[in-house]
């Protein structure tokens, strides 16, 4: 699976009053070792860390060729032929 969010936080325990311990970023892979409720248990791929994120909608296919070079980078939209600023943001080392 790919991480197709700005970020993602991960929990050392499937609750949000866990303990945060990491985060992923935009573009990471990573493996579901299992699905417990609304969370899965996760391995990265980059650096093998395991952890609880929250059950959503990843991507399964995704051929990232750069990376976020500046500390965050802003998110466009393509609305009427034009690109419009969100104010979302990619961060640094994200993979697109």
């Amino acid at each position: 699976m790919i991480n197709n969010f700005s970020f993602i936080n991960i929990y050392e325990e499937p609750k949000l009053k866990s303990k945060l311990s990491s985060q992923m970023l935009y573009g990471e892979k990573f493996k579901i070792i299992y699905k417990k409720g609304n969370w899965l248990k996760i391995k990265t791929d980059y650096d093998n860390y395991i952890g609880y994120i929250q059950n959503k909608k990843y991507s399964k296919k995704f051929n990232p060729s750069f990376k976020i070079s500046s500390l965050k980078s802003n998110i466009f939209i393509k609305k009427n032929k034009k690109f419009k600023k969100t104010n979302k943001f990619l961060y640094f080392a994200s993979r697109v």
